[in-house]
């Protein structure tokens, strides 16, 4: 292993690996890159739960056209659950 002076931008591991020093903006850089990727996921994954919801949502409204029953049944249901 080579040890040199603080003045050396570059210092050499055991291996041959150049090390360079850390920019100070860099971990927070880092981190909000990575909270960025984690709110364009999780923005995804709801617009995906929405239009599986609005997908349901048109299922039972088409199977209520099919058999005014159902539409009788979900209605009192969705009167009774306080929506």
């Amino acid at each position: 292993m080579t040890w040199v002076s603080d003045d050396n931008v570059y210092f050499l591991l055991h291996k041959g690996t150049v090390v360079s020093p850390v920019n100070s903006n860099e971990s927070l850089h880092l981190s909000l890159c990575n909270r960025l990727v984690r709110l364009k996921r999780t923005a995804k994954e709801a617009n995906r739960s929405l239009e599986i919801m609005k997908y349901s949502v048109k299922l039972v409204l088409w199977k209520c056209s099919l058999n005014p029953g159902i539409y009788n049944f979900m209605t009192r249901l969705w009167i009774h659950s306080g929506w």
